[in-house]
C-alpha cells in the first residue's frame, strides 16, 4: 500500500530544483525526518503502527498518514522515502533491517487479507491527531 505525496511536501529536492519544502515524516514511534533529507530516513524500512507525511502545498499545512492495521501478518515495513514516497511493504524481508526473513506461505486455497488505511488531514501529524485516528482505526 503506498502513495507518492505532493512534490511540494518532499523532504528532497528533484533534480535541478532547489527545495523549499518544509515538509516531514513521522513515524508512530516517534521519529521525525524533516526537509532536506537523504534518501535513508532514519525509519526507512522499519515497522511500526503508521508514518505520516506532511508539508505546505499552496500555501496551506497537509498531512497524509497511512496505517497499518494490528492484525495484519505479515506486518509492515515502512518503504517511505524523501522523494515523497509513502509506502508499507509487507514483504521486502530481504531489504529491511528491522524486518524478519520469514515468508508468507499460503496453502493452496488460502487467502491473505491485509487492512491499511489513509488519513488526510490539515496540520502536520501532531495537529491531525493521527495517533488518535489510528488507535480508532487499530479497534476496527
Amino acid at each position: 500500500m503506498g502513495v507518492r505525496v505532493n512534490d511540494q511536501m518532499r523532504l528532497e529536492a528533484k533534480k535541478g530544483d532547489t527545495l523549499k519544502s518544509d515538509g516531514a515524516v513521522t513515524s508512530a514511534d516517534g521519529t521525525t525526518a524533516k526537509a532536506p533529507a537523504k534518501e535513508n530516513l532514519p525509519m526507512w524500512g522499519k515497522r511500526a503502527d503508521w508514518h505520516d507525511y506532511s508539508g505546505t502545498v499552496d500555501g496551506t499545512k497537509v498531512g497524509i498518514a497511512l496505517f497499518d492495521h494490528p492484525n495484519n501478518a505479515p506486518r509492515a515495513a515502512w518503504h517511505t522515502r524523501a522523494y515523497g514516497l509513502l509506502s508499507a511493504n509487507p514483504f521486502g524481508r530481504k531489504s529491511f533491517p528491522d524486518a524478519p526473513g520469514e515468508l508468507t506461505k499460503l496453502a493452496k486455497g488460502d487467502h491473505l487479507k491485509l487492512r491499511y488505511g489513509i488519513l488526510l488531514h490539515a496540520g502536520d501529524a501532531n495537529d491531525g491527531k493521527v495517533a488518535e485516528h489510528y488507535a480508532a482505526f487499530a479497534k476496527e
